[in-house]
């Protein structure tokens, strides 16, 4: 390859990838216009699709400001949906937020749309629990993740969008049995309980999880964490949040 050609490559996806027209003939300003809108307008259509929540508060006008920005500054390694849609979220964390005037809760929510698309197409086998299974000892699905966030993200909408950062938000998202993409709002003892598991990929028994939670809260009567970690534990069973081992 000659130096010359790799500079008119660099000149043609320069221009494809800032959409100025390029100087030449009417048929060359044509043709590189087509792939200039044809390419801009894919990347556009899977961030609309992937962020649908964060393209209804931001304006319109920024909002293609701001994915012709990403599409041609930052390097995507891969043309999959999902991987243009990571990209779109790192993009986004190295962005300086207050000088391009998005909400302060611009990455928790796109973090959050991104986990919801990760999950609904992640590839693995689980096996759930069945009705009335008797079971001893629990572990984490990997259709399901632990995440929390300084903004109720399940509430952000056009209509409601906070101004400031709270206490953290613990949520859990996962997959369940029909294969449809889940959340649930947990308190913090709970998200403690679900930490536990991460750290144990083998699962653990449901009697340490309760000695655990007990130790983790001594101002709390034994009694009333037990009684509520059976409850929270067959739920979770239920949804498909934990599986047995």
């Amino acid at each position: 390859m000659t130096l010359a050609f790799q500079q008119i490559q660099h000149k043609f996806v320069s221009s494809v990838r800032s959409g100025v027209p390029i100087k030449g003939d009417h048929e060359l300003y044509r043709r590189v216009g087509i792939y200039q809108s044809l390419l801009f307008n894919n990347i556009l259509n899977f961030v609309d699709s992937g962020f649908p929540v964060l393209k209804s508060i931001i304006d319109n006008k920024k909002w293609r400001e701001l994915v012709r920005d990403f599409f041609q500054t930052w390097e995507c390694k891969s043309p999959y949906f999902i991987a243009i849609s990571e990209a779109f979220l790192n993009y986004l964390i190295e962005l300086d937020l207050e000088k391009h005037q998005l909400p302060i809760f611009t990455v928790s929510l796109a973090h959050y749309e991104w986990l919801e698309l990760a999950i609904s197409i992640r590839d693995v086998e689980v096996r759930f629990a069945k009705s009335n299974e008797k079971v001893s000892s629990v572990k984490l699905s990997p259709l399901a993740t632990l995440v929390s966030y300084p903004f109720p993200v399940h509430q952000i909408s056009s209509m409601n969008q906070p101004r400031k950062s709270s206490e953290l938000h613990y949520y859990v998202v996962y997959r369940d049995k029909s294969c449809d993409v889940q959340f649930s709002k947990l308190a913090p003892a709970t998200a403690y309980v679900l930490q536990i598991l991460i750290e144990s990929e083998t699962g653990t028994s449901l009697q340490s999880l309760k000695n655990k939670a007990i130790k983790a809260m001594p101002s709390v009567d034994p009694a009333t964490i037990a009684a509520g970690m059976e409850l929270t534990i067959a739920d979770m069973l239920e949804k498909g949040i934990l599986l047995p081992v």
